[in-house]
C-alpha cells in the first residue's frame, strides 16, 4: 500500500471521492482493510436517514420488519434488549 494512504486527511479525501462516484462500492472499500474501514464507515453512517440499520445490527430475534400500507416496510422490536445485545456496539 501506497504511504500516502497512511494519512488520514488523504483518506478522508479518496473516501469522499468514492461516495460521491460510486457509493455503492462505499461498504466494499471499508472491508479492504482496517485502515480504511473507520473514514469509510463514517461516511456510509452519515448519509443514513434512519435508524433501521443501526437497529438491523442487533440480533435477527430482537427485530422484526413488518410492511406498511404506505409501503415502507418498519422495523417494530420483539423483546426487550438485553445487555448482551447492546454489547454488540
Amino acid at each position: 500500500m501506497h504511504y500516502a494512504l497512511q494519512i488520514t486527511d488523504i483518506l478522508i479525501i479518496v473516501v469522499a471521492y468514492i461516495d460521491d462516484a460510486w457509493p455503492s462500492d462505499l461498504p466494499a472499500f471499508a472491508r479492504t482493510c482496517r485502515l480504511f474501514m473507520h473514514p469509510a464507515l463514517d461516511a456510509l453512517w452519515r448519509i443514513q436517514s434512519d435508524l433501521a440499520p443501526l437497529i438491523m445490527t442487533m440480533p435477527s430475534d430482537l427485530w422484526l420488519e413488518e410492511k406498511t400500507g404506505k409501503g415502507r416496510p418498519y422495523l417494530a422490536f420483539q423483546r426487550e434488549p438485553r445487555p448482551a445485545d447492546w454489547a454488540r456496539f
